[in-house]
């Protein structure tokens, strides 16, 4: 916060400043990585992800053949590729870069709740904002 640098010299407020964009950038990206390791190990922001129905893991058995079994969302690929993340304002956030797979991954989140972030998240996401932009300041 603006209050918590006013402590600080000019020279190191500014660096603070600058460095907010990509500190911002690199916890989204921490947090896309946190939603596709846990997706990936069949696991949402919750806990376990729901079981696929029998029709459905039948029909992706037969397509994927091993591992089919683990509930990951993943059929193409091409819903989990498409999360991003951009800066806004003071603020970044993570999205789907195209809305054919932001649709999929709505449609997902309703029984299967993968895309979102918890406490633990929130505390992992801090210390990598907060690597990036105090790396090497001390008061």
């Amino acid at each position: 916060s603006r209050k918590e640098l006013k402590g600080l010299s000019k020279e190191k407020q500014e660096l603070i400043e600058a460095r907010t964009s990509t500190g911002l950038l690199a916890a989204a990206q921490e947090g896309i990585n946190l939603i596709l390791n846990r997706t990936a190990k069949g696991e949402g922001y919750e806990g376990k992800l729901k079981p696929y129905s029998p029709s459905y893991l039948l029909m992706k058995k037969e397509r994927k053949g091993s591992g089919a079994d683990t509930v990951n969302l993943m059929w193409s690929g091409n819903m989990l590729s498409s999360i991003s993340a951009r800066k806004k304002t003071n603020k970044a956030e993570i999205f789907f870069t195209r809305a054919t797979e932001a649709k999929k991954a709505a449609m997902n989140q309703k029984s299967r709740p993968f895309f979102g972030l918890n406490n633990d998240d929130a505390g992992r996401l801090r210390d990598v904002f907060a690597s990036h932009v105090l790396k090497g300041i001390t008061r």
